[in-house]
């Protein structure tokens, strides 16, 4: 649970160094912050899938998870620009990716706690 409020909070932290930025440095910050979050994000999925599901099925429902991982970074650049064009500011861009960050951590920590309560009653028949 640690590490996933630790990766999610890096996310939020990427978020909030834009909102309403003019400085070219902030930016900088923001891109080093993204980058090591970025990284940091290839590590947890696969951990947590197994943990939450176990080996059987493993395979499957982490390529599914996968799917979804890659639509959701494929959206995002996007509706950026679409949020930017429309309103003139990424400030709602940033504010749905804050969101979304904070949404992603609990529910990725209620899988978790399900995933393990899961298991654990399976191994205990």
């Amino acid at each position: 649970p640690t590490g996933v409020v630790f990766i999610y909070g890096v996310f939020a932290l990427a978020a909030i160094a834009l909102y309403g930025t003019q400085a070219i440095w902030m930016v900088i910050v923001f891109g080093i912050i993204y980058g090591l979050a970025g990284a940091i994000m290839t590590v947890p999925p696969p951990l947590m899938t197994a943990e939450i599901v176990g080996p059987k099925s493993y395979g499957v429902i982490y390529g599914v998870m996968n799917i979804f991982l890659t639509l959701g970074s494929g959206i995002g650049m996007p509706l950026s620009g679409y949020i930017y064009d429309s309103t003139g500011s990424y400030s709602a861009a940033w504010s749905l990716y804050l969101v979304l960050a904070f949404a992603g951590m609990g529910l990725a920590l209620l899988a978790l706690s399900k995933g393990r309560a899961r298991l654990t009653a399976r191994e205990a028949l």
